[in-house]
């Protein structure tokens, strides 16, 4: 037994759990077989972690999560799969984080110091980076991914196998049924991006120079009277490494299936 445990004496822990130190057990959680809790965790009341769940250290989770849970696929048949959490993550009530299927790797991957506010939900074989935000009702669909301090604000949906691009915004309530490009603000039905996420960069210190540059780089590309794909052809970085990423980003998305590059990977 780890020192400084606090198991609440209501709370279902099974002896093949692992629990690090000074961990924080609420009333009537329930922590199943084969899961690993991190030092300094706390679980409030009521939560749930389903077998074969890796929390790392410092996460808080409020009431009523449920982490680890069955994929919603009609395709998962039991095979042992996992949800694995990283650390400092902060996990509000009702959050729902499903562990993988076999269709890929078997695992659900959440990155570490991410904020899921109320009622948002991760679906099967997702993987999460750092610093994300997802605010309350947003829904994942199955093998989505999103980079890095994306912020996406509340009731917003993505599709499966689409890619949310690192320090991307997305408006409240948009259909996310195509690719995110970095760096940009994007919104509606479906999600297409609007502008550059300025304010966003500049609370992440970005250089004014590199904004201005992804500013310029978003209306040659989306404000150009020229189709999309040979706009992003000539599109010059010009050294600037985030214009790097946000051309090669909307390369690969011009190469997907329906805008999802993933999509063009499930065969």
């Amino acid at each position: 037994m780890s020192e400084g445990l606090d198991i609440h004496p209501t709370a279902i822990v099974h002896p093949r759990a692992e629990l690090g130190a000074k961990v924080q057990v609420g009333p009537h959680c329930v922590i199943e077989k084969g899961c690993v809790v991190g030092e300094g965790t706390i679980l409030m009341a009521g939560v749930i972690v389903h077998a074969e769940t890796i929390l790392g250290r410092n996460n808080v989770v409020h009431s009523y999560a449920v982490l680890g849970g069955a994929p919603q696929d009609l395709g998962y048949k039991g095979q042992p799969t996992r949800l694995t959490v990283g650390d400092n993550n902060t996990i509000r009530e009702y959050v729902t984080l499903n562990r993988g299927t076999t269709k890929e790797r078997g695992e659900t991957i959440i990155g570490s110091h991410n904020l899921f506010m109320a009622c948002s939900h991760v679906a099967h074989d997702c993987i999460l980076g750092d610093k994300i935000i997802m605010a309350n009702n947003v829904l994942l669909a199955g093998h989505v991914r999103v980079g890095d301090c994306a912020n996406i604000s509340g009731a917003a949906a993505a599709q499966h196998f689409t890619t949310i691009g690192r320090y991307a915004y997305i408006g409240g309530m948009s259909k996310v049924k195509v690719d995110v490009p970095p760096y940009m603000v994007s919104d509606g039905d479906p999600a297409l991006p609007r502008r550059c996420n300025e304010v966003g960069l500049r609370r992440h210190g970005f250089e004014e120079k590199v904004i201005t540059a992804l500013s310029a780089a978003f209306r040659s590309v989306f404000r150009s009277k020229e189709p999309v794909s040979e706009a992003v052809a000539n599109l010059d970085p010009s050294g600037i490494e985030e214009v790097a990423i946000f051309k090669d980003f909307l390369e690969q998305k011009l190469h997907g299936k329906h805008g999802r590059y993933l999509e063009s990977l499930r065969d």
